[in-house]
């Protein structure tokens, strides 16, 4: 995929991914609707978030965030996640081997 603008880092996102991560290790599920049904923009409205967009990619088991990075890259869907031009702010938060992203704009 081509190059794309920086994302801008966002604290409020970052809380989402965080209290996502966590969640997902301490009721030990994998997916992007918490098991209470929460969305990632529920999520992300209820930390805070004012944007009309959010993304986000989850993944579990990697040890380092370069291993998570790059198996994201080579995931189609979670590299098109990365690079969409809709998104311009981001935040992350891993959680003993839970990661997650959340993209805004």
């Amino acid at each position: 995929m081509p190059p794309v603008k920086k994302l801008v880092w966002n604290n409020i996102l970052a809380t989402a991914a965080q209290t996502h991560a966590i969640d997902m290790y301490t009721n030990n599920y994998f997916s992007h609707i918490s098991q209470g049904g929460i969305s990632p923009i529920q999520r992300a409205i209820s930390a805070g978030y004012t944007g009309q967009y959010v993304g986000e990619n989850i993944a579990e088991g990697y040890a380092t965030i370069g291993d998570v990075m790059l198996a994201w890259e080579k995931s189609e869907d979670h590299c098109k996640a990365m690079m969409d031009t809709l998104y311009v702010e981001m935040g992350a938060y891993s959680y003993n081997g839970y990661w997650v992203q959340e993209f805004g704009r």
